[in-house]
């Protein structure tokens, strides 16, 4: 359970941490929340992936933020990608900045990550 604002972006906080939301959210947000497993304990090299990658990323047109949550207690990392719509987040996807970043982490997972995505309703 949240206890405060995951950052400096209200409408990310709004849909994740509601009593701490403020201000409105764009009518065609996107989040993609992505639950990883790392592999063989290689948590440093993930980590370092993701903020690596994040520069990439941020490149994009449409791209809000990119936010790696780790668990309180036991449990896999947790993705939140947040575009300003589909069509974005889809380009970034498709695109191969994407294909590279990701063939540089697909060692670290057990399996293939996969999305769930969210659209931002009330805020």
């Amino acid at each position: 359970m949240l206890s405060g604002p995951l950052g400096r972006n209200s409408s990310l906080n709004a849909l994740l941490v509601t009593e701490d939301c403020e201000g409105e959210l764009p009518s065609e947000l996107i989040l993609s929340v992505i639950k990883n497993s790392d592999k063989n304990g290689r948590d440093g090299e993930f980590r370092k992936w993701f903020a690596t990658s994040n520069q990439v990323f941020s490149k994009f047109s449409g791209f809000v933020s990119r936010k790696l949550l780790n668990p309180l207690r036991e449990g896999n990392y947790t993705a939140i990608v947040e575009f300003e719509n589909q069509a974005a987040f889809q380009a970034m996807h498709n695109s191969p900045q994407h294909e590279e970043t990701g063939n540089q982490v697909r060692s670290l997972f057990d399996g293939t990550p996969t999305p769930t995505f969210y659209e931002a309703i009330l805020g």
